[in-house]
């Protein structure tokens, strides 16, 4: 494995608990490096990644920053092709994941190989990342950009991770592409197995209106509604208007906001 020309960072960053600082980035320079170049290149490194005055530190006396610097000098020691990096902020509070992250994105802007960026949270892709894959039930799906991701999903899998609150499994049923569950549909010819759409792209109405559909109030929290139609179905609708709850409303969905997914 060693051989592969892989680094890894894992979210707990798997340092030698017995070694310092220097001492673990070392590890990742003997194998790849010129034994003359171990002592000047490690301390490139220690400065680089801002641990200068921390070198003789074991990990546990380091802060979960610090634990990080020192996994990503120690990684990128080892001079890999490619650079895996399993959640790496997981372990981080709000706060100092913000920072840790400004400084990765340094880290990824100069590393000439590929970065594989392994994680749940949306914002993490859409500020550090060019192109996403998402993983569901083991398998690997469609590649796409970031943009794409957010704005015109693939899947209903990367349409839940890309912020789009609504779906629901669809047919094309002539020239009309039918949602089931929510009693609507649309004039799109698409061979889709689910539609979404953001809540933000939705109205919700006091009067009924031309495919509009009927729908109760639940609850209003932080301004997005969640209304229940007449199929039972659910749907989160962002609104500026106050409404009471079980208050009667219609929700319009409009074609342009309408996104189908692949089965």
């Amino acid at each position: 494995p060693q051989e592969r020309g892989v680094g890894l960072v894992f979210q707990n960053y798997a340092l030698f608990a017995s070694m310092t600082v220097r001492q673990n980035i070392l590890c990742g320079l003997r194998a790849h490096a010129p034994r003359p170049a171990w002592k000047s290149e490690t301390e490139r490194l220690i400065g680089a990644f801002g641990l200068t005055g921390l070198e003789e530190r074991l990990p546990a006396q380091l802060s979960g920053g610090q634990q990080q610097r020192v996994a990503l000098a120690r990684c990128l020691a080892s001079r890999p092709k490619i650079l895996l990096l399993d959640e790496p902020f997981a372990a981080l509070d709000e706060h100092l994941r913000f920072q840790m992250e400004q400084e990765l994105a340094t880290v990824i802007g100069n590393f000439t190989g590929t970065v594989l960026y392994v994680t749940h949270r949306r914002e993490e892709v859409r500020r550090l990342c060019s192109r996403m894959c998402v993983l569901d039930g083991g398998a690997s799906q469609e590649t796409q950009t970031v943009k794409q991701w957010l704005t015109a999903p693939a899947t209903r899998a990367a349409a839940l991770l890309g912020g789009f609150e609504n779906v629901a499994e669809a047919h094309p049923e002539g020239t009309r592409l039918c949602a089931p569950a929510w009693g609507a549909s649309w004039p799109l010819q698409a061979s889709a197995g689910a539609v979404c759409f953001c809540a933000r792209d939705a109205r919700l109405l006091r009067a009924a209106q031309t495919d509009a559909l009927r729908c109760r109030v639940l609850r209003v929290p932080d301004g997005e509604a969640v209304c229940e139609l007449e199929s039972g179905a659910l749907l989160r609708v962002q609104t500026q208007e106050a409404w009471e709850t079980g208050e009667c409303a219609w929700v319009c969905i409009p074609t342009q906001a309408v996104r189908p997914l692949k089965k």
